[in-house]
């Protein structure tokens, strides 16, 4: 996000506005140069979801309680 602001008379902003969009889940990676570019790491696809059902049972093998 960036928000313009002016400081001659006043402090005055504007409301923020998005610069870039990114749907990464994890701490996006990148950083704003001096002169204003953007450099972003991102991946070409999210990593996969497993989902275990049961998993209780693969406990029983460890002693776990019924």
């Amino acid at each position: 996000m960036a928000v313009a602001i002016d400081t001659a008379a006043t402090f005055d902003f504007e409301p923020p506005n998005r610069l870039f969009e990114s749907h990464l889940r994890q701490p996006p990676s990148y950083d704003v140069a001096p002169d204003g570019r953007v450099v972003m790491i991102t991946s070409a696809a999210d990593p996969p979801i497993s989902v275990i059902l049961d998993w209780t049972e693969l406990l029983r093998p460890l002693g776990a309680p019924n």
